[in-house]
């Protein structure tokens, strides 16, 4: 079945593309040739969304063959030995497409896998087999629907049955691998001497190596029932040290380490897989660990033959599967010499890959941003650092690993560091935060990590340039730290000015954006200022979980005034309160507020008073019309860059506002702060003049609410349309064919034929309308925040501040009842147009205002 894309992914390596690309040029008469190169995968995973193109070519040849030969009814006419050879090749490169991609779920070839279920070539029958075996695996945990294999179980039963008249003759299959028998030898009289059976002998440890894979997945099949594991575990003798399994296992690893032995990586892996499912199974992994696992493990960790790669990252899965799950695992595996193993084998395979894979002096790799490793080196080194970063970070593991820092790690991860461009930004992470963990598991280990000049090579890299790759992002704040643990280290960082610039760079840099965007740190934005402000915010709350960082921000390098500054930034969209930017700049307000409430409500209050003086035009006055209604009607290009500049201001006074009161409110709930302080700033020099200034502007934009919905252009709800994937509205338009200040007025002509620029102009202000109505009554429900935060101060300490300023307090009581006033005298004389809504218009005043400063 043909795939429709339908998630957006990221996009694959160079050198995944470079294959694609290939597969999808390269003629169906030459796709077995070419895909029959490809003996392993020699690259990095990809999204099975990057290769839809291909796999529908596949579905599309396929689809033919099967339609040729008549597969669906049963086939009876074979292969040509093209055609063969063709099928057999996709096969096999499907099932090594499925075991080295994420997002399997996308893959919908299952109807032709189904229709080759009824070939009559054994060879593409196996081959067929195998690659439904990987999905079935994934899909084992998980009851059957129709989203799933959607493989007939008719035809696997049919499959899996035995032909019984041979054992009714005294025939068993393991006969005809006898090399002692010949098939004259053979009783096969009556019925079943008409069947043909067909087997090769040129080798009598391929086909018993092949029944052994086929065994082990059978029992990883079995095994996969809760009601039949115990049956495998006790079938294999798992508990046993000399048991079915151990020998097996002791066998393959003495093969392994022989570079001619006919042992296949296919089998090992079938193996370890068999032995990880029965070590995760309640019971069975204490006695597999007890029998004898870890040294068996330690040995193929040391088995450093070219290829048995595959082989030790499957182990390393098992180790840290094992390591954690058993109480004595750890311990045996620090007895059998472990940890010099694991570490002696990471030092080779960086020396190694330096040695090999580093390019000339003075050049740099063609995907650096990759590194310059092959899949299979990268992919057992990822994996060996990664088991040892676990066991370093798992409770318990201090005492067996107290000599590390000694051994030659430290010197491994300086390797990487200095070598960056080779090994890639994933191991280039890993490093980071092996280093960050020596220092956090032992403080005393930054002294020796600084004799060996490390953090000068980690401060090199990072000044050269931090690679767009979220590992690295997240992993350098916490190594900042662990390194700034003494007083050299904090000397040390200090004297690299460059470090701080590199790391807000990549908040600011298009590929560092696009990479947070894919990884999904950040929501994907229209507009490039809010994610910006959504990551710098983050980064913000991070620092200020220590406080002394936090108290700096705000009285050293006036950090409220600079934010002050980005909120009243053109490019931040009408709805701006509305976004995941808006949220995270409002988490880190209410952090400062509650870890230095006195200086950050004071800076809150200036940005509201700078607020109010440059928007007064719009609330300082009382007037019968409304003051915004220009704002709906633009029609001349001088008229426009002024109206936007005046309508910015307003947007920049509803967001300080928004942000205010939500800091009031979240202290006011906050009853066992210390809330004189809040006092102290309502009660300073300017206080009751900002208070009272936003009640007249609360009272005011009421109006405007009340004169606008009564205007005719709003006829329509007052609120903004749906998001959509076009760029938020940030501005007024005189067009509809843009947000900034081109106008195309009507040309006289007949006025029963509208023209199109007449359709644009009442449209645009209809949009104006909205956004205007939009913005009034977001200003209001933005303040109401701050009145509530006032009243809800604990009485005990409201009765403590009215004692001690009565001008204050009076204030806020003739505030409140000079609003009563204001409201009855606009009613009166708003004529009998307002007070067809009477009820309404007075509910909302009295309730919003009244309440909130009562």
């Amino acid at each position: 079945m043909k795939i429709v894309k339908s998630k957006r992914v990221a996009p694959p390596h160079p050198e995944v593309s470079e294959l694609i690309n290939k597969l999808c040029n390269t003629p169906a008469d030459d796709l077995a040739s070419f895909i029959g190169g490809i003996s392993e995968w020699k690259w990095p995973r990809s999204d099975l969304g990057n290769w839809i193109k291909v796999l529908n070519k596949f579905d599309a040849i396929l689809q033919d063959i099967i339609r040729d030969y008549d597969v669906d009814k049963l086939q009876v006419n074979p292969f040509t030995p093209q055609t063969k050879a063709t099928v057999l090749e996709i096969l096999r490169f499907k099932r090594l497409l499925l075991e080295n991609s994420t997002g399997r779920k996308l893959y919908a070839s299952y109807d032709r896998l189904n229709s080759l279920l009824f070939t009559s070539d054994l060879d593409v029958l196996v081959a067929d087999l195998k690659v439904i075996l990987r999905p079935s695996q994934q899909y084992s945990a998980q009851p059957p629907s129709a989203q799933t294999t959607n493989i007939s179980s008719a035809r696997l039963i049919s499959l899996a049955q035995s032909w019984t008249p041979l054992r009714d003759h005294g025939v068993e299959l393991h006969d005809f691998l006898d090399a002692k028998k010949t098939p004259v030898e053979l009783d096969l009289s009556g019925e079943s001497g008409d069947v043909q059976f067909q087997f090769y002998r040129k080798s009598a440890e391929k086909p018993q190596e092949q029944i052994q894979i086929a065994s082990l997945i059978a029992l990883d099949a079995l095994g996969r029932y809760r009601a039949k594991i115990s049956e495998v575990l006790t079938a294999v003798n798992a508990g046993v040290s000399h048991g079915i399994l151990f020998s097996l296992l002791r066998k393959t690893v003495a093969q392994l380490q022989d570079q001619d032995s006919p042992t296949t990586s296919e089998l090992a892996e079938s193996l370890l897989t068999l032995i990880m499912l029965l070590t995760a199974s309640p019971g069975g992994g204490g006695m597999i660990v007890g029998a004898g696992l870890i040294p068996l493990i330690i040995q193929i960790l040391d088995n450093k033959l070219p290829s048995r790669l595959s082989v030790i990252s499957k182990t390393t899965v098992l180790l840290d599967n094992a390591l954690y799950g058993y109480g004595n695992a750890f311990q045996l595996f620090c007895n059998n010499s472990g940890v010099d193993t694991l570490v002696g084998r990471i030092a080779h395979e960086i020396d190694l890959d330096i040695k090999e894979f580093s390019p000339p002096e003075g050049g740099i790799h063609s995907q650096a941003a990759y590194g310059g490793l092959t899949h299979s080196r990268s992919s057992v080194l990822k994996h060996l650092l990664r088991s040892m970063q676990r066991m370093m970070q798992a409770s318990g593991t201090s005492e067996g690993l107290r000599t590390l820092i000694d051994s030659s790690l430290p010197a491994s991860v300086k390797n990487i560091m200095a070598n960056r461009a080779t090994f890639g930004p994933a191991i280039f992470a890993i490093a980071i935060n092996l280093m960050s963990i020596f220092v956090h598991n032992e403080p005393t280990s930054l002294s020796i990590l600084q004799e060996a000049h490390i953090p000068e090579t980690f401060y090199d890299a990072i000044e050269s340039g931090i690679e767009p790759a979220l590992e690295v992002i997240t992993a350098l704040p916490n190594a900042i730290g662990a390194l700034c643990l003494n007083p050299a280290g904090e000397a040390q960082f200090a004297a690299r000015t460059k470090i701080i610039p590199s790391i807000f760079e990549t908040f600011t840099s298009d590929k560092h954006i696009k990479e947070l965007k894919e990884e999904g740190v950040i929501r994907p934005e229209n507009n490039f200022v809010l994610s910006f402000l959504d990551v710098a915010a983050k980064v913000l709350e991070g620092i200020f979980q220590y406080a002394p960082h936090c108290r700096d921000f705000i009285v050293k390098y006036d950090g409220i005034e600079r934010l002050g500054r980005c909120l009243q930034l053109s490019a931040l969209p009408i709805r701006f309160s509305e976004t995941p930017a808006a949220d995270s700049l409002i988490q880190i307000f209410r952090t400062m507020a509650e870890l230095n409430n006195k200086e950050t409500l004071s800076k809150l209050s200036v940005l509201v008073r700078n607020a109010l003086d440059e928007s007064k035009d719009y609330w300082e006055t009382m007037s019968a019309g409304s003051k915004l209604a220009p704002f709906t009607n633009i029609t001349a290009e001088s008229d426009l860059a002024s109206l936007n500049a005046n309508f910015r201001k307003l947007v920049a006074f509803q967001i300080v506002v928004g942000i205010t009161g939500d800091v009031y409110q979240s202290l006011g709930y906050s009853h066992a702060r210390n809330p004189t302080s809040i006092m102290q700033v309502l009660s300073g020099d300017e206080a009751p003049q900002i208070i009272e200034d936003l009640g007249k502007a609360h009272r005011l934009f009421l109006w405007e609410n009340i004169l606008l919905k009564n205007a005719e252009l709003q006829s329509k709800p007052a609120t903004l349309p749906a998001e959509s994937s076009e760029a938020p509205q940030t501005s007024l338009s005189a067009t509809t064919s843009s947000a900034m200040v081109v106008v195309d007025l009507p040309k006289p002509q007949d006025e029963s034929q509208p023209s199109k620029a007449t359709v644009g102009v009442s449209s645009t202000k209809e949009a104006n309308a909205r956004a205007v109505a939009y913005l009034i009554a977001q200003i209001p429900f933005s303040l109401t925040p701050f009145f509530q935060g006032q009243r809800k101060k604990p009485d005990q300490l409201w009765n403590t501040y009215t004692s001690h300023h009565p001008s204050d307090c009076q204030a806020v009581h003739d505030l409140a009842a000079d609003s009563r006033l204001h409201f009855k005298r606009l009613l009166e004389c708003d004529g009998e147009e307002s007070r067809q809504h009477p009820a309404r218009t007075l509910q909302v005043g009295d309730d919003r205002y009244v309440d909130a400063t009562s």
